[in-house]
């Protein structure tokens, strides 16, 4: 009986272990870009190209920004990987972001807050750099640095944030959302204060429907000095959507999810979409899909070709599926993954790069190439 109990004790110390081995696994995943096998550069938007490789370097060490953020990118996902401050990548990051690139400053805050996890003062880098990259408008910066000042690094003893840390990183929080709906939150250019929330609300008042949705949007977020108040900001993005605005459809469309009402968002959704709305389009897509799969396929398939990163991987994981999934499929899959992974919005979409490099290790050099030729085939939105 004792040696069954000790079984019965071990198999639930190991599956507790594997458990905690899958949640590390997928924590590395999502913040650092860690994958188990060799990574493909142009799984994360590195063109392969060598003789470009030989160009952009050139022009890096000439001292062009834009060329040393190519460098470095293309340096920092190939072997060996990055192991400390003094590497080639990390050397040609810094100096982009010196001059002020602001994709350059992110990729360095992930870094710092990754593999030179370990270096002296990690954390603070890490800080600078996702301020640096979210004072220029990055909202994935702003949301990796609203994360860190709460203190979710996922380190074994987390602090609990200062009343200032947390009262900072519900800010920045708000303006990742007001970013995702247009309104770009910018250091010294678009501050979203008082003044500009005046000049919206004027807009509003006056009957222009973007400044009515933006408004919206500043009241949801409690931006500008405006108190967060929901129902007065579901009043202005009715009027919104009553003169045409396509977001303002889809946001209703999400409320109408909140109250259960399935119907009320699907009409709203196939009104953003008529409007002209992706993203309406792509969860109009997904709500039908269980009722109506050719209709679903056929949505997710223009949002693809219109750039829609999230429909992209869903078209991508298609030819993947188990009906499929041939040598032909894989590299189709490949084409619009890497497609994908050139869209700065899908950056922190890890699902993109998890896919893109686990295909990518099932194909040969000759399919990675074919692979290549289908991407620049491809939509460039």
């Amino acid at each position: 009986m004792f040696k069954k109990i000790l079984s019965v004790v071990a198999a639930v110390i190991v599956t507790g272990l594997v458990v905690v081995a899958c949640l590390e696994l997928n924590y590395r995943y999502l913040r650092w870009g860690y994958h188990p096998t060799p990574e493909h550069p142009a799984c994360h938007g590195v063109s392969a190209d060598s003789g470009d490789s030989a160009r952009l370097q050139a022009l890096a060490d000439a001292g062009d920004a834009a060329a040393q953020y190519a460098t470095g990118m293309r340096l920092r996902y190939a072997p060996p990987p990055v192991s400390d401050e003094k590497s080639s990548a990390v050397e040609y990051l810094v100096k982009a972001a010196a001059q002020g690139h602001a994709a350059a400053a992110f990729e360095l805050g992930r870094i710092y807050d990754g593999p030179l996890r370990a270096a002296p003062d990690s954390r603070t880098k890490a800080m600078a750099y996702f301020r640096q990259a979210a004072d220029d408008g990055d909202p994935d910066a702003m949301s990796m640095l609203s994360m860190l000042l709460k203190h979710l690094d996922g380190g074994p003893q987390q602090a609990a944030p200062t009343p200032a840390e947390q009262a900072e990183a519900d800010i920045w929080s708000a303006r990742v959302f007001a970013a995702h709906n247009g309104l770009v939150y910018r250091a010294g250019k678009n501050p979203l204060d008082a003044a500009q929330a005046q000049d919206i609300r004027a807009k509003a008042e006056s009957g222009d429907k973007d400044a009515q949705f933006f408004y919206s949007v500043l009241l949801r977020a409690g931006l500008g000095g405006v108190a967060a108040d929901d129902a007065a900001a579901y009043e202005w993005l009715e009027k919104a959507a009553r003169q045409g605005h396509a977001r303002a459809h889809s946001h209703l469309a999400i409320r109408a999810i909140r109250r259960n009402d399935t119907a009320g968002a699907i009409a709203a959704y196939t009104r953003g979409m008529e409007l002209g709305d992706l993203e309406s389009q792509v969860f109009l897509a997904h709500n039908v899909k269980a009722g109506d799969e050719d209709k679903a396929w056929a949505l997710y398939q223009d949002a693809a070709a219109r750039g829609d990163p999230g429909a992209q991987l869903t078209v991508a994981r298609h030819y993947l599926s188990e009906d499929r999934d041939t040598r032909q499929d894989r590299i189709t899959a490949y084409a619009w993954l890497t497609r994908a992974a050139r869209n700065p919005a899908a950056r922190m979409m890890s699902g993109i790069w998890m896919d893109c490099d686990t295909v990518a290790d099932l194909l040969s050099a000759e399919d990675l190439a074919q692979g290549e030729k289908r991407t620049a085939a491809l939509p460039a939105k």
